[in-house]
């Protein structure tokens, strides 16, 4: 979300982000609070923000309940494939006034994928395993953001069947 935020050119807006945010690296001078999932709500609050961006996770709900308590707006968006993200290019170009920048971003993206699938047409499909962390090592599977991006880019992703969207 960070990495949107900034590429829309709407960082002046942006008053915190997590503990995790470090790209690009303007976002390590921001005021954290907390991790993706346990962010600290009291900081949080504490920040006054007019609008708290939040993505989809299992301690989302709480927390979105937590700050509605308190009178926080909240929005979540999803971006667990490349359709999602340009949706989010969207939505937040709404919400921060640069439509302009988000088309442009939906654009590039899709320019982008189409010169990948051109080049990769009819060469053999590659088994891919995307590794998301590696202490505990996490892998991508199927329905997840990194299996679009295999799939988009010609792969076959080595664990698309698990019933675990990052199993260890």
């Amino acid at each position: 979300i960070t990495e949107i935020i900034y590429a829309l050119e709407a960082n002046e807006k942006l008053i915190a982000v997590t503990d995790y945010c470090d790209f690009p690296a303007d976002a390590k001078g921001k005021e954290t609070v907390g991790g993706f999932i346990n962010p600290s709500v009291e900081k949080i609050i504490a920040l006054k923000p007019d609008l708290v961006i939040l993505s989809p996770n299992g301690g989302t709900r709480a927390i979105e309940h937590r700050l509605a308590a308190e009178g926080v707006k909240t929005m979540v968006v999803d971006f667990n494939g490349l359709r999602q993200l340009k949706e989010t290019y969207r939505t937040l170009g709404e919400t921060f006034g640069t439509e302009g920048k988000a088309r442009e971003l939906s654009d590039t993206l899709d320019q982008t994928i189409r010169m990948i699938q051109e080049h990769v047409q009819g060469q053999i499909k590659p088994r891919v395993v995307f590794v998301r962390s590696h202490d505990p090592l996490v892998v991508a599977a199927g329905a997840t953001f990194e299996d679009d991006l295999i799939r988009s880019a010609g792969g076959i992703n080595g664990v698309r069947n698990s019933n675990v969207r990052y199993p260890r």
